[in-house]
């Protein structure tokens, strides 16, 4: 970045070829003393106040850093522009009728053409864009939940998550897992959204199969739907099997889908105008042992989901 604005401020102020080579050597040198600066302050932090107090001032020692370096390199590069006299200047701006001279003129052109851009981009994403969505409903399991596996959280990368089970008779009873990721959790968010239960099931040896079906819960004006699994039924045994209902529940359109879709240019220029994505997503699977059918397993969930779902207090 800083060789890029080297090359930049040599056009700007017309340097020579020496003047030139002089300041890009310079952008190196600025480089690594503001990284080692930067570096340097971050391992106070850690050491003096602890990893958590580290991670708060990050970003803001890393940009201080990384302003501080290039307001450095920019006064080096006007220090070694060629000067004008200021009675010159007032010389040329009378004799042009008070017009600004062409190399004024070119340069305020430039100035003005990078920043429109950036003006817009800030006014747009945050004063116009409309701003992030909250969920209006939550998810109660009540007392005596249990913790996730941690195999399972360190697969799913999830911030918060329990379980419980609900028994509903003799050999028969409701699961329910539900873990979720706040909005900063980008990376993980993304990364299993589209992790569905034949995968983390196939590994512990229970084979289900997705029904291609669908079922939808409304609840308080929110439209949850859950795709249904199900394993087959072990006659000789007489194990009904398992019917396996998992939701994937996120506030942004642009990441709600179960699948990843092709999109056109115009319609990812669409989402780009939307604003920021918003990665907050919830999940909710639910193991139903004992029914006898689908339908009645469906019975169960919605059952199930009266019980444990409130409105959000946010």
């Amino acid at each position: 970045n800083l060789i890029s604005l080297a090359i930049f401020l040599s056009v700007y102020f017309r340097l020579s070829w020496g003047k030139f080579i002089f300041i890009i050597i310079m952008a190196g040198l600025v480089t690594l003393v503001f990284n080692f600066l930067r570096a340097l302050s971050l391992s106070y932090l850690s050491l003096e106040f602890g990893t958590d107090t580290q991670d708060q001032w990050h970003d803001i020692v890393g940009n201080s850093y990384v302003t501080l370096s290039m307001l450095t390199l920019g006064t080096i590069g006007w220090l070694l522009r060629e000067r004008l006299a200021g009675e010159e200047m007032a010389s040329k701006l009378s004799d042009n009728g008070n017009f600004l001279p062409p190399k004024t003129t070119l340069s305020l052109s430039f100035l003005y053409a990078f920043s429109i851009p950036q003006l817009f981009a800030i006014s747009w994403f945050y004063l116009l864009c409309p701003k992030p969505e909250k969920f209006t409903w939550s998810v109660d399991l009540g007392e005596s939940t249990q913790q996730i596996a941690q195999g399972i959280k360190d697969v799913l990368q999830f911030d918060y998550g329990e379980k419980k089970k609900f028994s509903t008779g003799p050999d028969a009873w409701i699961e329910a897992i539900h873990f979720g990721y706040n909005p900063e959790s980008a990376a993980a968010s993304l990364c299993s959204r589209n992790h569905p239960p034949d995968y983390c099931m196939g590994y512990t040896g229970v084979k289900i199969l997705e029904s291609n079906s669908e079922v939808t819960y409304d609840y308080e004006g929110s439209s949850l739907v859950f795709r249904h699994y199900f394993s087959k039924p072990d006659q000789m045994n007489g194990d009904p099997g398992l019917n396996v209902f998992w939701g994937s529940f996120a506030l942004d359109s642009r990441i709600a889908s179960f699948e990843f879709k092709n999109s056109s240019i115009l319609e990812k220029s669409k989402w780009f105008l939307s604003g920021k994505l918003s990665y907050e997503r919830k999940v909710l699977l639910v193991t139903v042992k004992g029914s006898k059918n689908q339908q009645h397993a469906k019975d169960e969930l919605f059952s199930l989901l009266g019980k444990i779902l409130a409105k959000s207090n946010t």
